[in-house]
């Protein structure tokens, strides 16, 4: 029908190619369970694990083994489409920037990742989505907490400090 053709094609235009989205923001863009299992039925959703869904990458030619889930589709996936404030930093900024040298070799492998809120359950922990690593998540809230508080002046409006 048109509306349900209408529906996938929104959600080609909320869910890029090779991106994922949990079941509360699939839910909350108006694609509850039912129509979700009809997509994974067809093809235009595929099930990551449990709670977490990809669309798949059709591209003539390119074989989803040669394209698997990358850690930056998923930091990309919070930022872009289910629109959570968080950035890149620590140890995996220097590592992108040719700085990995001045970092000690670790496993398994992390990324940090800073901003105000955590991210989805399902998808704040690299293993339940089967990835080789893990995510990091530190809080902009928290994040300078303890030096705040150990100078007797922050969060005063005296004139003295």
């Amino acid at each position: 029908t048109k509306q349900n053709r209408d529906k996938l094609n929104r959600l080609h235009r909320l869910l890029p190619e090779g991106f994922i989205a949990d079941s509360t923001w699939l839910t909350a863009a108006g694609y509850p369970s039912s129509l979700r299992s009809q997509y994974l039925k067809s093809g235009w959703l595929q099930r990551v694990t449990r709670g977490v869904f990809r669309r798949p990458l059709h591209h003539p030619g390119v074989d989803e083994a040669v394209a698997p889930l990358s850690w930056q589709h998923v930091v990309a996936s919070l930022q872009l489409v289910m629109k959570q404030s968080i950035a890149v930093g620590g140890r995996t900024a220097l590592e992108l920037n040719g700085y990995a040298h001045y970092v000690s070799s670790g496993s398994p492998r992390e990324i940090h990742l800073y901003g105000d809120e955590r991210a989805p359950g399902e998808l704040a922990n690299g293993n339940l989505l089967h990835l080789p690593w893990s995510y990091i998540f530190y809080s902009g809230a928290n994040l300078f907490y303890a030096v705040l508080n150990a100078w007797p002046c922050c969060g005063h409006q005296d004139d003295d400090c």
